[in-house]
């Protein structure tokens, strides 16, 4: 059977009741964007699945899962799906059921839809951060997701920081405060961005810098011509369809002030304003290792205007102001290195890989198109390159399994040219 076709060995448990055969679909969703990881999947029950443990049934009879167990939320779901590439497993790490709905009911059988959400995600919403936190922004993050997420040391990943930074939880949930230390951190390169996001490996808090460093992950290539191969795993990477790309437009790079932009500053403590023009740089760090491409008119002037207000904020007595990372030292190439990040976007659907999370790197090569008969199946140098992985989906039913990838990067090409 071809690679690309095939369907993953899987088990699957609700609250160690085994779902196997009962599974139509599965999908399960990372993103950079996201501090927790979501799944959904549907089954369908034709009754007898177990014994009811409903309090108002003494006698225990059998029932379907939904009703008999009953399932209403928060049951914990472990699974294993494996292909030839690897495997998705959370059986120690358990997702927890977020809720569940009728897709269908008949005398004899229903369908049911689960919805699956990290542990982590119900422990925000149940803490509160309260204390006031110091030194480097990397531990105060570490000990925000160990202490009030309950995240075990070894599925932490942090990247450290060179800016210290004195806050107070403020009654936040710890996701809020997360995401707001993540856009206030430098990497000890020197340029600022972090994200907050959870994969299969555990919860994250890398910088840009280190994210797009990374060797790549795999290689996929697209040519547009797909060829059968029931003997060995020749298409295992190979692009399935049409690549969809997007590019931002002009006119919202201006409005973003993505080129060009003048930063404002208004503190509080010394009643002085304080004006930083920030524009693009051509040798910018990049995914592609290559010079970022705008035309330099698009520079010449700010196209948008940002003004802060920096407070004196909630110092404790002794504290000097250098622990305080001032915006001005950060918000402006801040800005500029998210929005960059993200103006290129390429949709792609691969064989299933779980090895693949978000926040990994992948090289592309695409086919260059050509009438010419003396380079066929040449590179498309200018599209092909390193691509960090944004969104990704692992989707697997009774027959086929997929990965649908989301790819961002901020440069063309690859350095060096490819052969």
């Amino acid at each position: 059977m071809s690679i690309a076709a095939q369907a993953a060995k899987r088990t699957i448990n609700i609250n160690d009741i085994p779902l196997n055969g009962k599974v139509t679909t599965f999908s399960y969703y990372e993103s950079l964007l996201s501090p927790f990881v979501t799944a959904n999947f549907s089954y369908i029950d034709t009754g007898n699945s177990v014994a009811s443990t409903r309090i108002d049934d003494p006698q225990e009879r059998l029932g379907t899962l939904r009703s008999a167990l009953p399932l209403r939320g928060n049951e914990k779901v472990s699974f294993k799906f494996t292909t030839s590439l690897g495997s998705l497993e959370f059986n120690k790490y358990q997702l927890l059921v977020d809720r569940s709905f009728l897709a269908g009911q008949e005398s004899q059988r229903e369908g049911v839809i689960i919805r699956l959400l990290s542990p982590s995600y119900n422990k925000n919403i149940e803490t509160f951060v309260k204390e006031k936190y110091y030194n480097s922004i990397s531990d105060s993050a570490r000990k925000i997701i160990s202490e009030k997420l309950k995240v075990p040391s070894d599925r932490i990943k942090l990247d450290k920081t060179k800016n210290p930074y004195a806050f107070t939880g403020s009654n936040r949930k710890p996701f809020d405060v997360l995401m707001d230390i993540a856009g206030k951190s430098v990497s000890p390169t020197g340029e600022p961005g972090y994200f907050i996001y959870e994969t299969k490996s555990g919860m994250n808090f890398r910088s840009i810098d280190s994210l797009i460093s990374q060797s790549p992950k795999a290689t996929y290539v697209y040519n547009g011509v797909f060829k059968s191969d029931l003997k060995n795993d020749s298409n295992a990477f190979r692009i399935l369809t049409q690549p969809i790309k997007k590019e931002q437009s002009i006119s919202s790079s201006l409005k973003s002030g993505m080129y060009s932009a003048l930063f404002r500053f208004m503190f509080e403590d010394d009643q002085v304003t304080k004006e930083v023009l920030y524009k693009i740089k051509v040798n910018q760090n990049s995914l592609g290792k290559r010079t970022v491409e705008f035309d330099p008119q698009l520079a010449e002037s700010p196209s948008r205007l940002y003004t802060v207000f920096v407070p004196k904020g909630m110092m404790e007595k002794g504290i000097k102001n250098i622990t305080n990372n001032s915006p001005a030292d950060y918000l402006a190439r801040a800005v500029m290195r998210y929005n960059l990040l993200f103006v290129q976007t390429l949709d792609i659907l691969v064989p299933c890989n779980p090895n693949l999370e978000a926040g990994d790197v992948i090289d592309c090569k695409f086919e260059k198109v050509t009438t010419s008969s003396k380079s066929p199946g040449s590179t498309d140098i200018p599209q092909s390159g390193k691509y960090l992985i944004l969104n990704l989906c692992h989707h697997y039913n009774t027959t086929n399994s997929y990965t649908s990838l989301s790819l961002v990067r901020d440069t063309y090409g690859r350095s060096g040219g490819v052969g």
